[in-house]
């Protein structure tokens, strides 16, 4: 089973030929999406090659972010809206870009389309990033969306919540309320998160070098792709997408839904497997 793409890294040619020797004595393989099937190939890889190796429990993230709105609805307090990106704090994830690509569309955009940045998870950056909220002039909040410290201060100024590490059963209910995830690595074989998403009916914003929206995300269908390199292209993506009115946002994530069934479901994985043993 496999996730790796010639994209994910440097390559020297002597790991590369380690590598290729290492393969080769398999029979099959489960793989990600065409560009983790496009690298088996290039080092050699011989046998039938199936997809479906990177899935998650649909039905979990589904259910429970419904669940989660319809609870909201009746509640005294709405969550402020906000865009969603959930990482580790770490280099790769290139969360400074994404802090200061918020900052330049905050200042660019008007006050209907202002939304919050949520930051969830936690890691080694988590001081640096919220010093560079407060040098880019962003109030930074230890809290959840629905927390009530969330619901004070001024309505349209944007802030950046860092509410923490959370476990998997509390993840649906940040989907529920999110504007988008938005997923800015510079280099991810898969990113699971987004599957997540899209199985709760968000719609994404991400890095383009990355594996599931290569496979999952339909520029301009689903959300949008930038360059992770670029801080303008990820304010431009940030500014198109708060730029949509509610049903134009609506409809991307009943789009999500749909391409994450047709391209990625959870039983692709059982079926992949199933494929592989009868081509063996």
């Amino acid at each position: 089973m496999s996730e790796t793409r010639e994209a994910d890294g440097n390559r020297s040619w002597w790991k590369e030929r380690l590598k290729a020797r290492r393969v080769r004595a398999f029979d099959a393989a489960l793989v990600g999406g065409r560009s983790h099937q496009a690298y088996l190939r290039k080092l050699g890889f011989q046998g039938p090659i199936t997809t479906g190796y990177d899935v998650v429990d649909d039905r979990f993230f589904a259910t429970e972010a419904s669940r989660w709105r319809l609870a909201q609805r009746d509640a005294a307090h709405q969550p402020r809206p906000y865009l969603l990106a959930s990482n580790r704090f770490i280099p790769r994830k290139n969360l400074p870009r994404l802090v200061e690509a918020f900052a330049e569309a905050s200042a660019s955009s008007t006050a209907h389309t202002r939304a919050d940045l949520c930051l969830l998870g936690d890691g080694e950056q988590r001081q640096a990033l919220e010093g560079l909220c407060t040098a880019n002039g962003l109030p930074t909040l230890p809290a959840a969306p629905w927390d009530e410290q969330a619901y004070a201060g001024p309505a349209q100024e944007p802030r950046v919540l860092f509410p923490g590490f959370r476990q998997i059963e509390e993840l649906p209910r940040f989907y529920a309320h999110a504007l988008a995830l938005v997923h800015p690595a510079l280099a991810e074989p898969w990113g699971l998160v987004i599957n997540e998403a899209m199985a709760a009916g968000l719609p994404i914003l991400s890095s383009s070098n990355v594996g599931a929206a290569e496979e999952l995300l339909d520029d301009g269908v689903n959300g949008y792709r930038f360059d992770p390199t670029s801080t303008a292209s990820i304010s431009l993506a940030l500014l198109r997408f708060l730029a949509l009115n509610a049903q134009q946002r609506q409809q991307m994530g009943q789009m999500s839904e749909r391409l994450l069934a047709a391209r990625c479901p959870t039983l692709s994985f059982g079926q992949g497997l199933c494929s592989l043993l009868g081509q063996s």
